[in-house]
């Protein structure tokens, strides 16, 4: 860190961070949901099925730019202030290449299949520039998390997902189609690839011509986030493979509906990854002086998002079925009993946001390996069994299984993982004590 951000400290200053983080969050799925009811309604079920495959393979193919390199990067960043441009070159050079080999792959993929119709073999197209183009905000968005800067960040995706959202709408109602909607995606991480840049230089970040890639650097890096990063690989599988197998064994229009259901529940995915990413630093620093309180620190961490979890269920559970309708129309009614399966997920995944960095914190990059693998293994196993059968609900099942599965229960596979096991659990049945854990937060990682 700068001296100047060294000099900030306590509450006020994360608090102002996540508050950053969970407005851009907030805003891009506010409007992302806008533009999506506009889209959806207008495209239909089996037009917004394409799209909504398709870029669901983006998602699975830019997994390979991603390098596991998340917590590892910000924690890097925060021990290392000198290191910050070799740190960065390097981080920049894998991800490019990753995110130069994600838009090869998803464009060869989407062309050479026979299955694929003329209208998808054009959005493959536009989703590998979206792939290759993915590389540039994520390279700075590390470094002002690091240094708790992420307004900087949180600005640049508002102004990218606003102007894109807006840009979708005027094009279905103007009459264009999904082909129009798939470039204005690709459009909308230009923007906010601009914006970062400027950001950036407005920070004083350091110069981007004084980055450097450094092979030996990228071997040790690589060493330690290779199984986190084929633990994303295995997790962006079972996240997103339901959509893919849904579209092998059945129809776009199948997949509209389905994926309007999922999208649904992804919304509110910005909440717990706000939170935590907002005090992944600090939790760095608690680890380095105390072992017991960064325990008690994650602990709490645990309830608040556990908390939240039930809360936003609950909300969806009472009130999601009246909202589907009214803002995606009849067409959509089939997508609500998916809804009601698909969002019975989110417990473990708000706690899994928290897992996540915890095991490049401890440096026990197996267990993601592990953990995703039990996941992916089984979404693919219980698809391939319930989606000829039930279709939809099925892989909705099989969905809502393996989260629980890969964020929950194979952490009683190790040692080192099982009293995360019973801290999860002791917050899944003690929500209520969110309280305290945020008083304790607001302690700046004291002991209460």
């Amino acid at each position: 860190m700068t001296e100047e951000t060294k000099k900030k400290s306590g509450l006020g200053r994360y608090l102002g961070n996540s508050a950053w983080i969970m407005s851009d969050n907030l805003i891009s799925s506010g409007c992302g949901l806008i533009g999506l009811a506009f889209v959806a309604r207008v495209l239909g079920p089996e037009e917004y099925g394409a799209y909504a495959y398709v870029f669901a393979l983006a998602q699975i193919f830019s997994v390979l730019g991603q390098m596991g390199l998340g917590a590892l990067l910000a924690r890097e960043l925060v021990d290392k202030p000198d290191e910050h441009p070799r740190t960065l070159g390097t981080a920049t050079g894998m991800r490019g290449l990753g995110f130069l080999a994600g838009a090869i792959g998803i464009l060869l993929y989407g062309l050479l299949l026979p299955e694929h119709s003329a209208t998808e073999k054009q959005l493959f197209v536009v989703a590998a520039i979206y792939v290759l183009f993915s590389t540039i905000p994520i390279m700075f968005d590390g470094w002002f998390r690091s240094q708790v800067e992420a307004r900087y960040s949180a600005m640049s995706g508002i102004v990218g997902n606003l102007t894109g959202s807006a840009l979708k709408v005027v094009a279905v109602l103007a009459g264009g189609g999904v082909i129009l909607v798939g470039a204005i995606q690709a459009l909308s991480i230009m923007i906010t690839s601009l914006f970062m840049i400027i950001f950036f230089k407005m920070r004083k970040g350091p110069r981007i011509r004084s980055w450097k890639f450094d092979p030996q650097r990228a071997r040790e890096i690589l060493a330690e986030s290779g199984f986190v990063f084929l633990g994303s690989i295995l997790a962006v599988i079972y996240l997103k493979v339901d959509l893919a197998m849904l579209r092998w064994w059945t129809d776009s229009e199948t997949v509209g509906l389905y994926a309007i259901s999922a999208r649904i529940s992804e919304v509110f995915y910005f909440v717990p990854q706000a939170i935590v990413a907002t005090f992944v630093p600090k939790l760095v620093e608690l680890r380095k002086s105390s072992m017991s309180i960064f325990d008690q620190r994650f602990q709490d961490l645990l309830r608040i998002l556990a908390l939240l979890a039930y809360v936003v269920l609950a909300g969806i559970l009472l009130f999601g079925p009246v909202l589907m309708i009214a803002v995606f129309g009849e067409s959509y009614r089939g997508a609500i009993p998916i809804l009601m399966v698909h969002v019975m997920s989110l417990p473990f995944i708000f706690l899994r946001f928290a897992f996540s960095p915890w095991i490049v914190i401890v440096k026990f990059a197996q267990i993601s390996l592990i953990s995703q693998g039990m996941g992916a293994a089984l979404n693919v196993l219980l698809n391939i069994i319930l989606i000829p059968q039930y279709g939809m609900m099925g892989a909705a099942i099989a969905t809502l299984i393996s989260y629980a599965g890969a964020s929950y229960f194979a952490l009683l596979l190790s040692a080192r993982t099982r009293p995360v096991f019973w801290m999860m659990s002791t917050a899944f049945i003690t929500p209520w004590k969110a309280v305290h854990s945020f008083r304790a937060l607001q302690n700046g990682g004291k002991t209460s």
